[in-house]
């Protein structure tokens, strides 16, 4: 369903790339993902999640709404109660804000840090 292009960006230590992150063309919020992909399926209202996971009515509904972002608590308790990972989450909106950053022309490359020699 969120197959998007995806731009790649390196992230490079000294002289070798330590990892490579796909980041989509088009930020994807975890709170659409938690709506489509778990509340819906499950029949599940944002009310019925709030009262499981011991949180506000108004906090799910305002990460659904992409209107905030999932905290280490909130990944941890979604991982709890979906069986997922709180990484899962966190790695989620991690890579909507670098998407969002890339769209609004905010991320610039600089060059690598090298160690001086002699």
């Amino acid at each position: 369903m969120y197959r998007l292009p995806y731009f790649t960006l390196a992230i490079a230590l000294g002289f070798e790339v330590m990892a490579v992150i796909d980041i989509p063309a088009v930020p994807v919020h975890p709170g659409e993902i938690l709506e489509e992909e778990f509340l819906r399926p499950l029949a599940l209202s944002q009310t019925d999640l709030a009262k499981h996971i011991g949180v506000s009515v108004r906090r799910v509904n305002e990460i659904c709404r992409v209107r905030r972002a999932i905290t280490t608590e909130t990944a941890w308790l979604l991982a709890c109660a979906f069986g997922t990972t709180p990484k899962f989450w966190l790695n989620g909106q991690a890579i909507y804000e670098l998407a969002l950053a890339r769209q609004q022309d905010r991320l610039r490359d600089v060059g690598l840090i090298v160690a001086k020699v002699g």
